[in-house]
């Protein structure tokens, strides 16, 4: 194994850099578009793909207020359409449980302490805390000055190197390589690689500034799962290089952070 990779599990407040903590979120009254946003209405972000989200197309550029539009979008699900989430309430368990679609509705409910119950909501909870959260990082990100990426995109090594490191160890000895790696560039923005009965799928969204160091890190989204199986293991990361040719870090940010964070 070579050593462009490097791979931590953190929470978004560690990826504070220069005076920037965990991403936060404002609600305001009556308005999608905190007052914060307006002295960066400039700013546009980009996103290279679709997030999947929501339907149509959310690739192209973006203001600050248009992302945080999104907060106020009903979810959906490609392979299912629009999700509904049931949530409990945290101290009467006489009243019914409310149902909600947006990620607005979601991070008022779990600031306020409501949850999910059953095993069908709870799944659904997590796609909830991984749709929100992107939208919270996309709201604390900026266009990077600095790209220590080739195009602000991966090159086919590196997803290899990436796919023996995050895919390949999911049988019952994580220590026999698979063997090597079969690399299908799906798109611009997506890749496959498959191994040893195993796939991963990796879709880049948008090199940004996400933690305020003023270098591109790469948002994407990783699936990864057994040939055989219907279930994957689906991941939000970012990927952080802070020199032309260091390793490729693998951040796995804590997104219930950015579905919690204090109301002002």
């Amino acid at each position: 194994m070579n050593n462009l990779i490097r791979t931590a599990t953190a929470g978004v407040a560690a990826l504070g850099v220069a005076g920037v903590g965990y991403v936060g979120f404002t609600i305001s009254d009556g308005d999608d578009a905190p007052v914060a946003l307006a002295e960066n209405e400039a700013v546009e972000i980009c996103l290279d793909a679709d997030i999947a989200f929501f339907p149509g197309d959310q690739s192209g550029c973006f203001s600050k207020s248009e992302i945080a539009a999104w907060r106020s979008r009903e979810l959906s699900d490609p392979g299912r359409g629009k999700l509904k989430l049931a949530m409990t309430h945290p101290t009467d368990g006489s009243m019914a449980p409310k149902e909600l679609s947006t990620c607005r509705d979601f991070i008022e409910m779990r600031y306020d302490g409501w949850y999910a119950m059953t095993s069908r909501d709870m799944r659904r909870e997590a796609f909830f805390v991984r749709a929100c959260g992107v939208i919270e990082l996309l709201m604390q990100a900026k266009p990077a000055e600095i790209d220590h990426f080739a195009a602000n995109s991966l090159t086919e090594n590196e997803i290899a190197t990436i796919g023996a490191e995050k895919l390949l160890r999911l049988g019952d000895d994580p220590a026999v390589s698979p063997g090597d790696p079969e690399i299908e560039r799906l798109s611009t923005t997506s890749w496959r690689v498959a191994a040893g009965g195993q796939t991963l799928l990796i879709e880049e969204i948008a090199a940004l500034d996400f933690d305020a160091d003023t270098k591109a890190e790469i948002l994407a989204f990783f699936a990864a799962g057994p040939d055989q199986a219907s279930a994957s293991v689906t991941e939000i990361v970012l990927l952080e290089r802070d020199e032309p040719e260091a390793a490729i870090e693998v951040t796995v940010p804590d997104l219930s952070k950015t579905a919690i964070s204090p109301k002002s």
